[in-house]
């Protein structure tokens, strides 16, 4: 005999509200989903880069430039004005996405392109040394620069300046 018990109800904690801006819906993110958001947006300006290069179009490659540019740039507006972590954690969180997510594009982009397995080998075998050295001379930079430049958005919010970004939204801490 089955016996079908009632099932308890949980009342749970209301949501947050969510951020209207782009920048801010991106800060909810777990950092995974926001390192593979950078990873996919670099490989999209690495396949235009090496197209560049390749085919002789210096445009492309200017493009390519420019999205690299754009995509860490807005990495770092995410990372520095938008989440709520201290200066380490989020300096630790841009160096190491924007080293893995350049490096992983490059080696796509290259293989693909050249339609050759060497030069990614070549580039996964030198990675390992990349990030070590990298990551122990940018990661000290950019907690400086995002110290920095989280201190200079506090003074002009004092000072009643209204181009200030809005406060961060706190992620949401997710368990691994």
């Amino acid at each position: 005999m089955i016996v079908l018990r009632p099932r308890r109800t949980v009342d749970l904690p209301p949501t947050p509200p969510t951020p209207r801006s782009i920048l801010g819906r991106a800060a909810a993110w777990p950092p995974l989903r926001l390192g593979q958001a950078y990873a996919v947006i670099a490989c999209a300006a690495a396949f235009l880069r090496e197209f560049g290069l390749v085919g002789g179009r210096p445009a492309l490659n200017e493009l390519g430039l420019l999205l690299t540019g754009l995509a860490g740039l807005a990495l770092y507006i995410v990372v520095a004005f938008y989440r709520d972590d201290d200066v380490l954690s989020a300096a630790v969180l841009l160096v190491v996405t924007l080293l893995v997510g350049t490096i992983a594009a490059g080696v796509v982009a290259g293989v693909v392109v050249t339609r050759s397995l060497a030069g990614g080998m070549a580039m996964l075998i030198m990675s390992p040394i990349t990030y070590v050295v990298s990551g122990f001379l940018m990661v000290p930079v950019a907690a400086a620069i995002i110290w920095l430049s989280r201190q200079v958005s506090r003074i002009v919010e004092r000072l009643g300046g209204t181009d200030a970004p809005t406060p961060p939204v706190t992620a949401p801490k997710h368990q691994s």
